[in-house]
């Protein structure tokens, strides 16, 4: 009998070790990091907001990030485990696009604005 439990408890535990493992599927988020009382969140376009992890996005407080990465929700909060994550277009939050300023010719000095504006006559 001892040797019957000795088996069976083998098997469950084979069982449970042969058993796949679920993964949470990846999810990517558009927002903006900011400090909270929470550390560092984002302030999710979707309107949620996911406590960091896996990460120290504290370099990008103000801006808009796309970041990838598992879910998980619990008493505080949502907890976004990053896997990947890179400054969303647009920048920072609030900040219009900007047109980018034609590239200077290697040599060549712009003229002061002195310089720029003609004399009157």
């Amino acid at each position: 009998m001892k040797n019957i439990i000795k088996v069976a408890t083998i098997m469950l535990i084979f069982g449970f070790m042969a058993t796949p493992m679920v993964f949470a599927e990846e999810e990517t988020i558009t927002g903006t990091v900011a400090e909270s009382d929470q550390g560092v969140v984002i302030s999710a376009d979707d309107g949620g907001v996911y406590i960091v992890a896996g990460q120290d996005l504290s370099s990008m407080v103000g801006k808009v990030v796309k970041a990838t990465g598992t879910i998980e929700e619990s008493e505080a909060g949502k907890t976004l485990t990053i896997t990947s994550v890179e400054e969303a277009a647009g920048g920072e939050e609030g900040a219009a696009p900007t047109e980018e300023a034609p590239a200077e010719e290697e040599g060549v000095i712009p003229p002061s604005e002195d310089e720029a504006t003609p004399p009157a006559e």
